[in-house]
């Protein structure tokens, strides 16, 4: 199954935006990029299948399309202010998640998964989770110390519940894989999360990248 090459779709919306995606792409011996490339001006990104002439893992070449599709979340969504560390870093994790399980953010409906894998960890699912009056809208949180994420129903629709759990599962994997916390990141690099994460939600959903992800995972 890994001596088979497979697709990426050729087209990903981000926002209003339609990317071309080139795959597989080769970049110039003389190039200082050598797997992948997010290009905002031309709406492009390139994957490479090879990297110093090694052909690579597909969960590789996934992590390097998470990679550039989390540029232009960047760059569609929010400033394009993000550090190469952190897209980096996010997106091992995005990917790892994406891997490991199935949040089923596609589906109609208003079940949630009961526990997300995210590095190591596992987090239990509340939902739906009443939440006290704390004088504030909340309607999701997610805890480190007890590794749980809680998610109110409320009066919701179904799309917004599972974007989300995705906003928690972004904040997880940031402070999972991240060694600063993740109030010292969003000061250094000004992330909206909710923008982040909701941008990420559709990229995720409109493009169907869950079933991308079951069809490239090697078992």
């Amino acid at each position: 199954e890994r001596n088979q090459m497979k697709k990426l779709p050729s087209k990903i919306k981000i926002g209003g935006m339609d990317y071309k995606v080139l795959y597989p792409y080769e970049f110039e011996d003389d190039s200082s990029v050598s797997t992948g490339l997010h290009e905002a001006g031309t709406n492009l990104i390139k994957i490479s299948e090879y990297e110093d002439g090694i052909k690579r893992h597909p969960h590789k070449i996934l992590e390097t399309f998470i990679h550039e599709i989390v540029h232009a979340v960047d760059f569609v969504y929010v400033k394009y202010e993000l550090s190469e560390k952190f897209v980096t870093i996010f997106s091992k994790g995005l990917t790892g998640v994406l891997l490991n399980n199935n949040l089923k953010l596609s589906e109609r409906g208003y079940q949630l998964v009961k526990k997300v894998k995210i590095g190591g960890y596992e987090y239990k699912v509340i939902y739906p989770y009443k939440f006290r009056d704390t004088g504030s809208f909340l309607t999701s949180d997610l805890n480190n110390a007890t590794f749980i994420i809680r998610i109110a129903k409320e009066d919701f629709d179904s799309t917004y519940i599972k974007a989300n759990l995705l906003y928690c599962v972004s904040v997880g994997i940031f402070s999972t894989y991240f060694f600063n916390s993740v109030e010292d990141e969003y000061e250094d690099c000004e992330i909206n999360w909710k923008s982040f994460s909701q941008g990420l939600f559709q990229v995720i959903v409109d493009n169907k990248l869950e079933k991308l992800f079951d069809d490239w995972r090697v078992r």
